[in-house]
């Protein structure tokens, strides 16, 4: 923050926990290592914004939506379905839309109707995540400034 004002640039938020794991996917244990993330991500109370970073890999992609799915406070955003895969730049960018979001006061509508439920209200903290299509996963909170 203080670098931030010492040249005099805007703040959009404030990064919270961030968590990461690699689960053991051919053991089966993407779904337990993604719930274990959401636990220690220290999830405010109250309705959530979670912007997902999911490869699209089918098992993947899965795996999240069910651990998110589990906690109704959550209205994910699937911002792959508009952008694709980006690959290394994935958790990068949705830290970055999770930071304009609680910058604008103003949740992402819905992207895909099929899959995801409306989000009422002003996001002051938003999850971004990222789950890898082979390995890796990873979560944060960005908080407003």
């Amino acid at each position: 923050r203080e670098h931030a004002v010492s040249r005099g640039r805007k703040i959009y938020a404030e990064l919270g926990p961030v968590v990461s794991g690699r689960a053991r996917r051919s053991r089966g244990e993407l779904g337990a290592e993604i719930a274990a993330l959401l636990s220690q991500a220290a999830l405010p109370d109250g309705k959530l914004l979670a912007l997902s970073g999911a490869s699209g890999a089918h098992a993947a992609t899965t795996a999240e939506k069910t651990a998110l799915d589990a906690n109704p406070a959550i209205a994910t955003r699937g911002f792959s379905t508009l952008t694709g895969h980006m690959k290394e730049a994935q958790f990068p960018f949705a830290v970055a839309l999770a930071a304009l979001a609680v910058d604008r006061k103003a949740a992402y509508p819905v992207f895909d109707a099929a899959a995801e439920k409306p989000f009422e209200g002003v996001p002051a903290t938003v999850l971004a995540t990222a789950i890898g299509y082979h390995q890796f996963e990873g979560m944060a909170l960005v908080n407003a400034a």
